[in-house]
């Protein structure tokens, strides 16, 4: 028992010594220690503050894609620090990655598309945000927050970054109700109109948001349409 203990520390000893010289020489920020007792670290904000060489976060996250190469995280965690670091090629490569691995994974589409209007290819990332949509329902506020911080178009919105699914669609004009004009809220209409998914519940909340805004001439014609719907 007394000989394991003496193995053990002796070894610890070795350990520490050699961690020691690596921060001497620079190969090994001291910030970085505590992640010599995570296997499977990832680069995560707390870590990033902790390590600020871009080269270091970028030597961690590719140690962390090497110990689990079929995580599509990882994949977009490199990602992530390769394009803080300006490696934008290798950068772009890696999540593309991620996305193939974890293509129907909202939380991995959802990284993809940040990463995408971070490099201001904005069709990519409505791409993986209107695949978000058609998936879940959780994220529907957030993307559609960005897509008025980014400055999307409602009819860009309409055709390509919301999902021709019912669901999706009705939010999404729930959501143009409350701030559009009544030009992008009359798409929204007329996009849910075109498939049929405009139902009763959305179209007294058109009405209301009509009269509102005094629209009276709109309203009654919206009107029309609905008595001759009921009719049919």
């Amino acid at each position: 028992m007394r000989r394991s203990i003496q193995i053990l520390a002796g070894i610890s000893v070795s350990l520490l010594a050699i961690v020691a010289f690596l921060v001497q020489k620079g190969a090994l920020d001291s910030a970085g220690l505590p992640l010599l007792l995570q296997p499977d670290f990832t680069v995560s904000p707390a870590t990033a503050a902790r390590i600020p060489d871009s080269g270091q976060r970028v030597a961690l996250a590719e140690g962390a894609l090497r110990a689990d190469p079929a995580t599509p995280y990882k994949w977009c965690a490199l990602a992530e620090v390769l394009a803080e670091a300006g490696q934008m090629q290798q950068a772009r490569f890696c999540i593309h990655r991620g996305v193939v691995l974890g293509r129907h994974l909202p939380p991995v589409l959802m990284r993809a598309a940040n990463f995408h209007f971070q490099d201001g290819q904005i069709p990519k990332a409505l791409e993986q945000t209107s695949q978000v949509l058609a998936l879940v329902s959780s994220y529907d506020g957030i993307i559609f927050a960005t897509y008025r911080r980014m400055g999307v178009p409602v009819e860009t919105m309409l055709s390509t970054g919301i999902p021709a699914k019912a669901r999706a669609l009705r939010s999404f004009f729930r959501h143009l109700l409350g701030w559009a004009d009544p030009e992008d809220v009359a798409r929204g209409w007329d996009r849910l109109a075109a498939l049929g998914y405009n139902d009763d519940q959305l179209a007294g909340r058109y009405l209301d948001y009509l009269l509102q805004r005094h629209l009276y001439d709109k309203a009654i014609q919206m009107w029309r349409q609905l008595d001759e719907r009921a009719g049919d």
